[in-house]
């Protein structure tokens, strides 16, 4: 933290403290309103609570289906591996059509 000042301007650095001891609880806590001495509010929107739902969701998926990628070896390796060059084609146009949707937004 900051070391003690005295003589002009010490006002400022206290008030800075404050300030940011306030900020860093808001952050630390966001689903609390506010500071109950200070009568500052902080409010979190619907889309920011769910957007932070969403993110520890996600984190808690592994990114590599293992399980998956082991089941995919053995068949590719086993010669079992069939690929289907229509739904490959098929998911190639949706994921283009889809591009091209967002781009013209």
């Amino acid at each position: 933290m900051v070391a003690e000042v005295t003589g002009p301007g010490s006002n400022v650095v206290a008030t800075l403290e404050s300030r940011i001891s306030r900020i860093e609880k808001a952050v630390a806590a966001p689903s609390v309103t506010g500071s109950q001495d200070s009568g500052d509010k902080v409010n979190i929107t619907d889309l920011a609570t769910k957007l932070h739902e969403l993110t520890k969701s996600v984190a808690d998926v592994p990114e590599v289906d293992q399980p998956r990628v082991d089941a995919l070896r053995q068949a590719i390796a086993g010669g079992n591996y069939e690929i289907a060059p229509q739904t490959v084609a098929a998911k190639l146009i949706a994921f283009e059509s889809l591009l091209g949707s967002s781009q013209q937004k």
